[in-house]
């Protein structure tokens, strides 16, 4: 179970992340490179 819960919790990080980063390079391909 408590392998489970770490799984979870890692795979959750890594997806937020990669999401974050998604959103990034969004912004960027939007406005053009500000930054």
């Amino acid at each position: 179970m408590r392998n489970l819960l770490q799984f979870a919790f890692s795979t959750a990080r890594y997806s937020i992340a990669l999401l974050k980063f998604g959103v990034r390079m969004l912004q960027r391909a939007f406005r053009g490179d500000e930054y």
